[in-house]
């Protein structure tokens, strides 16, 4: 099994792919308008990953996303996450938006107070438009 990879997997909104490197997922991709797509759409955002068999650690987090997506409960903040390909700012927003509990939300102002940045509601924003 690769330590990096992508693959795409079906699941009840359509095929969803994933990426993956040593440290934790690297990217998820939501349904394209066919599998095709959304591969090829991960190969474009991952050049530099080839296809793969996940490795058992992903393939347990693609069993709790197709769980989540299907209206499950599903504890996706136990997932790695790889945020070496983001800066550091943008890594505590995503660590901070991953403690929100499910059903629950917050502004962005909110979230730039919990990671220590009062009045970057804007920079937080866009950190999470951009993941």
């Amino acid at each position: 099994m690769a330590s990096s990879g992508i693959a795409v997997f079906e699941t009840s909104i359509g095929a969803c792919g994933v990426a993956w490197r040593p440290a934790g997922l690297a990217g998820l991709q939501l349904p394209e308008a066919s599998e095709t797509a959304s591969l090829a759409r991960l190969r474009r955002r991952f050049p530099d990953l080839a296809e793969a068999a996940p490795p058992q650690w992903v393939a347990r987090a693609i069993a709790a996303i197709r769980d989540h997506l299907s209206g499950s409960a599903a504890d996706l903040a136990a997932i790695a996450l790889d945020f070496g390909r983001v800066g550091t700012f943008e890594a505590a927003v995503y660590r901070a938006a991953r403690q929100i509990p499910s059903g629950s939300t917050v502004t962005y102002g909110e979230l730039a107070r919990h990671v220590g940045e009062p009045g970057s509601a804007r920079a937080v924003g866009q950190a999470l438009g951009r993941n």
